[in-house]
């Protein structure tokens, strides 16, 4: 991370919410909270993509456009699978989701690596706490596993289009 670039960023744009944009928690074996599989595993899974947004028809000025930033998270409890299957793991279940954070750009002429640093950064940040109130919330009401997540640390793989 630079933080020099991430305080670039973060001088472009205005967060103007955050929202639940898609989600998928399904159980696809047995699996209880009360009682998990001593081999148990977690895994974990995020990635980011961008969009601007801009209003069609109009002249449009500096306020007028959207970043939106689309986090996708997602854990699964998996086992291993018994020696000689194809797969590795049989998949118990899943909680998945994405949020979208929009922001007003403020300013024009940001350069690729202050906006691709303000991605992997400031939306996943602004986004991670929805995710683990979403994750905890989710196990607890399905009976799953409670999962863990930790604090936000690394970047996500970005992905932009206009």
């Amino acid at each position: 991370m630079d933080k020099k670039l991430v305080h670039e960023g973060s001088t472009y744009f205005e967060l103007l919410t955050i929202y639940p944009y898609s989600s998928s928690i399904q159980r696809f074996d047995e699996i209880s909270s009360n009682c998990p599989p001593e081999d148990l595993v977690q895994q974990d899974k995020h990635s980011i993509k961008a969009r601007i947004l801009e209003p069609e028809g109009e002249e449009v000025v500096v306020g007028d456009r959207i970043l939106r930033g689309l986090v996708s998270f997602g854990t699964r409890f998996v086992v291993p699978s018994p020696e000689g299957e194809k797969e590795k793991f049989n998949i118990l279940a899943h909680i998945e989701a994405v949020f979208a954070a929009e922001y007003s750009i403020i300013k024009e002429e940001i350069s690729d690596a202050a906006f691709e640093e303000f991605l992997k950064f400031n939306v996943v940040h602004n986004v991670w706490p929805f995710w683990r109130e979403f994750a905890f919330r989710s196990a607890d009401s399905m009976q799953l596993p409670k999962p863990t997540i930790s604090l936000m640390r690394g970047r996500l793989a970005s992905k932009t289009t206009k």
